[in-house]
């Protein structure tokens, strides 16, 4: 019943059609409210990384700040699951910089990291590698980045070394003409 309620709760979250209110927010502080919620939803609190969050609290960009959010907690909770099976502690490193009118938020593990084919599965809907997951994390993620931000996110990793996920947003949301 448990994973029945995950997976409804994750096709409401991924259909859902938010209203988007874009607001400059300090990017570091949107970074932390989703290292905290990740951190509280990991289930296995026994051993886990830490998140360091080298972003200085000067950067502001136009978001929609629950649903970057959303997507923060959904790739800092792979992170923080990539650990489980390895013997790795080593932290979770999220860094972000403006460049050329853009932010670029990179999240960097050292986890179980990705074949080729695992890395593609994991923006495809419904698709996962874990017992209990739904398919729905990353795939909700590049929904909020690029339809609703404007931006794109990629993912590198390698098979027992780790993976970088990064996340490209505008820094300003282009006025709306009508």
């Amino acid at each position: 019943m448990t994973q029945l309620r995950a997976v409804l709760d994750g096709m409401r979250a991924y259909t859902a059609q938010p209203t988007l209110s874009f607001k400059a927010e300090v990017v570091r502080e949107v970074i932390q409210e989703a290292a905290g919620v990740a951190l509280e939803s990991d289930g296995d609190k026994s051993r886990r990384p830490s998140i360091d969050i080298n972003v200085p609290s000067s950067v502001l960009v136009d978001v929609v700040r629950a649903r970057l959010v959303q997507a923060l907690t959904n790739v800092l909770l792979n992170a923080i699951e990539s650990y489980r099976g390895t013997d790795s502690l080593k932290p979770i490193e999220v860094r972000a910089d403006l460049q050329e009118g853009l932010l670029a938020i990179t999240v960097e593990d050292s986890g179980c990291g990705m074949s080729a084919e695992a890395r593609g599965d994991a923006l495809t809907l419904f698709a996962t590698s874990k017992p209990n997951g739904t398919g729905f994390g990353l795939p909700l993620a590049v929904k909020i980045v690029e339809s609703e931000h404007g931006g794109r996110l990629t993912i590198d990793s390698v098979k027992g070394r780790g993976t970088i996920v990064r996340i490209i947003i505008p820094k300003h949301r282009p006025v709306d003409r009508a």
